[in-house]
């Protein structure tokens, strides 16, 4: 039995989702596999789980701006807000390895990256340490050249993990794994049905379960573009932007739904 820890964090809910994902698939289909999922921050500190979670939900449903700055930030900073944020904590680290002995750690989420590998040198591990990015855009706090392999979901992202000196032989293009339960393939023109939508070339802008990011000002590009396309914008759970998206969708005669 291959023992695979993957780490999570409840910042948002994609990293959650793919987490239980690959554990519903091990069960299904991998019987060889013992997967248990961690959430790294509650593991460490609940409180701080929480804290982090709550700042986080708060800056992106209320302060987007600012939320989108730190982003951006912490990308030019080669992601170091996110990696080196646990040096306090390599015991609670160590117990977490010694009391799960895995032989792969999957992490989903970059809080845990950096960390996990500094733990294996910190204390002689032979752990593999596999990165699953849960975004389809690059941002700097996924890379490690430590990382034993990485899963992405396309191939513009296995080029921008190349250009950062990631070895091309330890990327998989795989996609984001999702659960079994997501299985039925509807035909475009049945969806478009269902859904209401033209037939006409369609962007889908998505600001994950907190909505957030530039949804307004891409609503604005496309607004005074001369795109002939529908975009539907996909708000989450933050009513807030859902409001903000549809009364500045008023303002174009363009195809937008919210």
């Amino acid at each position: 039995m291959k023992r695979t820890l993957v780490l999570t964090a409840s910042i948002g809910g994609g990293h959650n989702a793919t987490s239980h994902a690959i554990k519903e698939y091990s069960e299904n289909f991998r019987k060889d596999y013992q997967v248990e999922i961690v959430d790294i921050l509650e593991y460490i500190r609940p409180v701080l789980s929480k804290i982090v979670g709550k700042g986080y939900e708060i800056n992106a449903k209320t302060f987007p701006e600012v939320y989108g700055w730190l982003y951006d930030l912490n990308n030019s900073m080669d992601g170091r807000l996110t990696k080196n944020n646990l040096g306090l904590f390599y015991s609670k680290l160590r117990e977490l390895v010694e009391t799960f002995n895995p032989e792969y750690v999957i992490c989903v989420h970059p809080v845990s990256i950096s960390n996990i590998i500094k733990t294996r040198k910190k204390y002689g591990y032979h752990y593999k340490v596999i990165v699953l990015v849960t975004d389809y855009d690059y941002h700097s706090s996924w890379v490690d050249e430590e990382a034993d392999a990485f899963i992405v979901a396309s191939g513009y992202m296995k080029f921008r993990l190349m250009d950062d000196g990631i070895p091309e032989h330890k990327i998989n293009v795989t996609g984001i794994p999702t659960s079994l339960g997501i299985k039925q393939i509807t035909a475009k023109n049945e969806a478009r049905k269902t859904l209401e939508l033209k037939d006409i070339t369609t962007i889908l802008a998505m600001g994950g379960s907190f909505g957030a990011g530039k949804l307004k000002k891409l609503m604005d590009e496309i607004g005074k573009s001369d795109l002939n396309v529908q975009t539907v914008f996909i708000a989450g759970k933050n009513k807030r932007t859902k409001r903000v998206l549809e009364k500045h969708m008023k303002e174009y005669d363009k195809n937008f739904r919210v």
